[in-house]
């Protein structure tokens, strides 16, 4: 795999999943690494918007 911060969700119902919450982040690092640092962090954020009434 190519290194690089990627998004991963489960398969076949992506769409409920996501909503869900069923997804996340996973790091693949360079061959050798990267450069050494005192934190690293790793935010994602995640919205749905959708045509209907709010809780319906």
């Amino acid at each position: 795999m190519a290194p690089g911060l990627y998004v991963y969700h489960c398969p076949p119902m992506v769409a409920q999943h996501i909503t869900n919450g069923m997804y996340g982040m996973i790091l693949v690092e360079p061959e050798g690494g990267l450069s050494k640092v005192d934190h690293e962090f790793y935010v994602m954020q995640g919205e749905l918007y959708t045509a209907q009434k709010h809780g319906s």
